[in-house]
């Protein structure tokens, strides 16, 4: 009917414009062409999405041609596009690709018919980017009217620049390991106490997880809210509460709420949440995702098991009081003829600063409290890669004579996402004195005290004079408790309560 509407149209106007002077008003449209696509990455092939809405002004000017063109250099490899009525009874425009362009066309170009009406029409375009292309990318995008009703002889013509960024990279995560390191050792010292540092550059981060309520979801970090407990409270260190939220397992692994009821605990209980909630702190979007049961002796719709992703401004603190049960998502079905047990699993995201409230909402507080148990809490999220040492000493530690090698290790995603493992090695060498004599001078007479336990053990740096001498571990010291002096025998130079007062010869 539209199409012999048109035609018939167009016959008329023709007779009109032929019999006299008639004018009429320009035909026109407006267009809006956005992208959901905000970045591109060069180097190789990209998909880019575009969205072109169509207002006509009520007269019959309709877009024939809708055409996208990238910048010199880039090449169009596919391109899909919608399906519109064609008011010419040819079909749908035709669609091509070549060089930087990408179009949609009505065949012919026929005045008075075009593709694309009013509406929005979505356009996906595949080109590959240059691996030397850089800055903001611009697209024109430009739509063609089809230049009807007559005496319109020049098409509506619209251009628009759609921007993509460049995408960059975050840089790779680097394990930097320090050069080799050699001590020379002072005079009598046998090892050394060496500081160092392992760095890493760039970004090192990796995807991990934690099954049970730890990390950013531990019991000691929860803030929670039960009726009688007054408003939104922290919870004590460790978390012990009677009977609202209650912990166990090892490592957390099961929550258990209870709904306000008469008969469970005394307050007022009508319209109340009994619940923790906690913050994502670490920088990272959280992955959470739990499995839940829920049994009551009271009806389903009386009790319901609710969870809350909420912000600074909307927490549970604001939300957990009167009837604002809008304000949450229902988990459990919470209707007239709900099953009284009911089970399920949750799974969603929980942004950096976000928060999440899991609670037991009452509407009556009689016929007793609904149970909800929440088990295999599992939080996966991107976290900080951390560098581990495989093999060596750590820095701080004392080093002995010798080459003792450290190793470490580190495992980040690459840029493309994928957890990969890198190592670095160095040495630590420590090197005995150099030039150390090996003379022996000993002092004439020395006094060696013991130590608070009454012992001690008499060493080379004790009688040695002179020197400098190497490692004083590489020296046996021996006493000759008998006299005269001289003739042994040698003994360890242990000494204790029994040698106090005495003279020995070392």
């Amino acid at each position: 009917m539209k199409k012999n509407f048109i035609t018939s149209l167009k016959c008329l106007l023709a007779g009109v414009l032929f019999l006299s002077s008639f004018s009429v008003a320009m035909a026109s449209y407006t267009a809006t062409v956005t992208s959901t696509t905000t970045a591109y990455t060069a180097g190789q092939s990209n998909v880019f999405n575009f969205s072109v809405t169509v207002t006509t002004n009520g007269t019959f000017e309709y877009v024939d041609n809708i055409l996208f063109t990238f910048p010199a250099g880039i090449t169009v490899t596919a391109a899909t596009g919608p399906s519109p009525f064609n008011f010419c009874g040819g079909g749908q425009g035709n669609q091509s690709f070549a060089g930087a362009v990408a179009q949609w066309v009505t065949p012919g170009h026929p005045s008075g018919c075009g593709a694309f009406d009013n509406g929005t029409y979505n356009f996906t375009v595949t080109a590959t980017v240059p691996a030397g292309q850089s800055g903001p990318l611009v697209v024109v995008a430009q739509t063609r009217g089809d230049g009807w009703p007559p005496p319109l002889t020049d098409p509506q013509i619209s251009d628009f620049n759609v921007t993509f960024a460049q995408f960059v990279p975050p840089p790779p995560c680097v394990l930097v390991c320090p050069s080799n390191i050699t001590i020379n050792l002072d005079p009598g010292a046998c090892d050394q106490i060496i500081n160092y540092a392992v760095n890493t550059t760039g970004n090192c981060v990796v995807g991990g997880s934690l099954t049970g309520f730890q990390g950013a979801f531990a019991p000691s970090v929860i803030n929670y809210y039960q009726y009688d407990a007054g408003i939104f409270n922290n919870p004590p260190t460790p978390f012990t509460n009677g009977y609202a939220v209650a912990f166990t397992g090892v490592n957390n692994t099961t929550l258990t709420l209870k709904s306000a009821d008469f008969g469970f605990s005394p307050g007022p209980n009508l319209y109340f949440f009994n619940g923790a909630e906690w913050t994502n702190n670490t920088g990272a979007p959280q992955n959470v995702s739990f499995n839940w049961t829920y049994a009551t002796n009271d009806g389903a719709f009386w009790d319901i098991f609710v969870l809350k992703v909420g912000t600074a401004a909307s927490n549970f603190s604001n939300s957990n009081f009167g009837n604002q049960l809008a304000q949450w998502q229902q988990v459990s079905n919470g209707t007239f003829g709900g099953a009284n047990n009911q089970a399920g699993v949750v799974a969603l995201t929980i942004q950096p600063g976000q928060r999440l409230a899991l609670a037991a909402f009452t509407r009556d507080g009689g016929g007793g409290p609904a149970t909800i148990v929440v088990s295999n809490f599992v939080v996966s999220s991107i976290v900080p890669a951390v560098v581990v040492q495989t093999s060596g000493l750590p820095s701080g530690s004392t080093f002995p004579r010798g080459t003792t090698q450290n190793c470490y290790s580190i495992t980040a995603n690459n840029p493309q996402g994928v957890p990969t493992t890198q190592s670095c090695c160095f040495t630590v060498t420590v090197l005995e004195f150099p030039n150390a004599v090996t003379t022996l001078a000993c002092n004439d007479l020395i006094f060696f005290s013991l130590d608070e336990n009454c012992q001690g053990v008499v060493g080379a740096d004790d009688v040695l004079e002179g020197g400098p001498y190497g490692c004083y571990d590489d020296y046996i010291v021996e006493l000759d408790r008998t006299a005269p002096f001289g003739n042994g025998p040698w003994t360890p130079a242990v000494v204790g309560p029994a040698d106090i007062g005495k003279t020995y010869q070392v």
